[in-house]
């Protein structure tokens, strides 16, 4: 099950409950972003795309 909670900028949360079966989805793109160039570069440089909204 998903459940979010949005308080502003310093407050963003997400719970993800695996239940028996997993996630295919999650796992899947998890790996995926394991793969890509562009993410691996962007995570090494912490984000700042994401960061300077």
């Amino acid at each position: 099950s998903w459940a979010t909670a949005i308080g502003g900028d310093q407050f963003n949360v997400l719970h993800l409950v695996k239940y028996r079966g997993g996630f295919r989805n999650v796992d899947e793109s998890r790996n995926a972003r394991k793969m890509s160039q562009d993410y691996q570069k962007e995570l090494k440089a912490g984000f700042p795309l994401i960061k300077h909204r």
